[in-house]
């Protein structure tokens, strides 16, 4: 099953996951939590791919990439504790931010996209079997309860500039 909500933000689009569903609910404001991440890259020659340490975590299952404003952005999975985590790239460094709760389960089955030019992830609340979503509004992410009926493999895309959710609904055996 597929689900539309409408909230602010802008651009472009692009998913990442599989499936998932739902209608839209309750909406609530995090704070983010910012910090520099020193990079260590390595490369052998020219013809290699170029690796660059972004952030550490015991659990880094989950994650989605975007170009946002131009540069490289990873929303991840930080493991148990951890939290979601959003690492951007400002041009010579990587910034990590905590986008929701860094005491519960929260960060797995990840899609981001751009929505209304601005960075959005859906996610999955492995504590709570909820199916968020988190929107950054320019200077803080904003974060919605978008189903509770356990959610599983999550793609994010936007359509006429609103996020739409495809998921595997484990509650109801349902896409």
């Amino acid at each position: 099953s597929s689900s539309s909500s409408s909230s602010s933000s802008s651009s472009s689009s692009s998913s990442s996951s599989s499936s998932s569903s739902s209608s839209s609910s309750s909406s609530s404001s995090s704070s983010s939590s910012s910090s520099s991440s020193s990079s260590s890259s390595s490369s052998s020659s020219a013809n290699d791919w170029f690796l660059e340490s972004v952030g550490t975590g015991s659990s880094l299952l989950w994650t989605s990439s975007q170009n946002v404003h131009g540069q490289p952005a990873i929303a991840y999975y930080g493991g148990v504790g951890n939290g979601l985590k959003y690492a951007r790239y400002n041009g010579s460094s990587w910034v990590i931010e905590v986008v929701d709760n860094p005491a519960e389960d929260v960060g797995r089955e990840i899609s981001m996209a751009i929505i209304n030019g601005q960075p959005a992830i859906a996610y999955r609340d492995k504590g709570l079997a909820r199916l968020k979503y988190a929107r950054h509004n320019g200077s803080s992410w904003v974060i919605e309860v978008v189903t509770t009926d356990s959610p599983f493999y999550t793609s994010l895309f936007e359509i006429n500039g609103q996020p739409a959710i495809a998921f595997y609904d484990a509650t109801n055996t349902e896409v």
